[in-house]
């Protein structure tokens, strides 16, 4: 009888267990640069990372998709940083300070020339 209460108590409290081993960004992008200036998106920009401790690996959801990012841990309490290379070779970082401002730096070569481009927005910790 106590091997199916411990049994029943460890499958209740599993998920409990797992919720604090991922931890979700959330950020809003609302202005962008590029080589002619500074201006602001006709729609805001949303990418949402999503980081699994256990497994060391982290996801982007954004417009284009789900892709696998690199996190790259900061020196700073509570900063944090990640690179995602797509499909054809772009790097794309995304730096996010401890107070959730935002950078996201584009560096894209469409039809053999360079597109940089920075975003900025904030981001919220779940």
């Amino acid at each position: 009888m106590k091997n199916i209460l411990l049994i029943f108590l460890i499958l209740v409290c599993m998920p409990i267990l797992t919720y604090g081993e991922t931890k979700t960004i959330i950020c809003n992008y609302d202005s962008y640069s590029d080589e002619n200036g500074n201006y602001k998106l006709k729609e805001k920009l949303v990418l949402t990372f999503i980081i699994d401790k256990v497994k060391g690996i982290a996801h982007v959801i954004g417009n284009e998709g789900k892709d696998r990012v690199r996190v790259i841990p900061s020196g700073v309490k509570g900063s944090i940083s990640f690179i995602e290379i797509t499909g054809t070779g772009s790097v794309i970082t995304t730096a996010i300070d401890s107070s959730g401002e935002s950078v996201l730096s584009r560096n894209i070569i469409i039809n053999g020339e360079i597109t940089p481009t920075q975003c900025y927005g904030e981001c919220e910790f779940k």
